[in-house]
């Protein structure tokens, strides 16, 4: 009852074939990313720190909203918590003696 043509038979894969990669060719030289529209994450705040430093009793200087290298953190001598759990430092230099507390977020 049907009669079919073995060159219509390879005529449909071939046409789906091409439109396969014609579609890909498009997509390939598509230029724009779906990801550059998605919201950014936003990136981890340095933390502050002030930094208050005595000589003999007496404050030699107070400095708010320093960075500090990770290094510098990492070689102090004392470390703990305040009551609201943010870091604290000190460090003995010989002659004088430093606290380093983080600087809290500033209120909106």
């Amino acid at each position: 009852m049907f009669n079919r043509n073995k060159k219509s038979g390879a005529l449909v894969p071939a046409l789906l074939a091409l439109l396969l990669l014609s579609a890909l060719a498009v997509a390939a030289d598509d230029a724009r990313n779906p990801l550059d529209n998605a919201p950014r994450a936003a990136a981890p705040a340095e933390p502050l720190y002030l930094v208050r430093c005595w000589q003999y009793g007496r404050l030699l200087f107070e400095e708010r909203d320093l960075a500090l290298p990770p290094d510098v953190v990492s070689g102090l001598k004392l470390r703990g918590t305040d009551r609201n759990r943010a870091p604290v430092f000190v460090a003995d230099t010989g002659s004088s003696t430093c606290l380093i507390r983080s600087t809290p977020p500033a209120r909106r």
